[in-house]
Parts: structure tokens; C-alpha cells; sequence
């Protein structure tokens, strides 16, 4: 998440050095399709690695502003890929933004 909300220059800085190797049959290989999930990601305002690191595994990820409104780390809840009711990505999304809410985190 965190990469996502990097002014452009910064995250294209970053992905010019990174080498993109497949951990499972779902991770984003290539800059393009990794871009398009930053762009999915900022659009959002949350992340998602479904299977991307781990198969039976779906994250999700929500970056913490400070008071300044500067991302200061992220939140993320990792859940087995079957666990979930049809609403329950839904529902975590919700828990994961009323923590930082009340927290005063975002």
C-alpha cells in the first residue's frame, strides 16, 4: 500500500530497482501489471494480494497517515482464501478502516 501513495517520480525510483520474482503462479511479475495494481491500489485506497505470496492466503492493507496526513506505515490483515463469507472481505475492509479511524490514523 504504502508504494502506492508515493508521488510518481518516488515509485518509479523504486520499481527501477526492484527484481520482480514469481513466489506463487499469481504474483505480479512484470513492472506494467505491478503498476496497474498501484493504480488499482490508490484508487481503492487499499491493497490486496490475493494469493500473490502465498496460495490459500488473500491479504489486505490499508496505509496510516500521521496527523500530517504523510503515510506512516499500513495495517494488513491476512485471512485463509476459503475462510471468508461472500460479504467478508467487505467486512474486513470496514474493521481495518474504522481501527485507523478510531485511532485517528487516517
Amino acid at each position: 500500500m504504502g508504494h502506492a501513495v508515493l508521488d510518481e517520480a518516488t515509485r518509479e525510483q523504486y520499481l527501477a530497482q526492484l527484481t520482480l520474482e514469481p513466489v506463487t503462479h499469481l504474483t505480479c511479475t512484470t513492472l506494467e501489471a505491478l503498476r496497474n495494481e498501484l493504480t488499482l491500489t490508490r484508487e481503492r485506497g487499499y491493497a490486496i494480494d490475493d494469493e500473490e505470496n502465498e496460495l490459500g492466503i488473500i491479504c489486505f492493507g490499508q496505509a496510516v497517515r500521521g496527523a500530517d496526513g504523510r503515510v506512516e506505515g499500513a495495517i494488513s490483515v491476512s485471512v485463509p482464501r476459503y475462510r471468508p463469507p461472500d460479504d467478508g472481505h467487505q467486512r474486513i475492509l470496514e474493521c481495518i478502516r474504522s481501527l485507523c479511524s478510531d485511532a485517528g490514523l487516517v
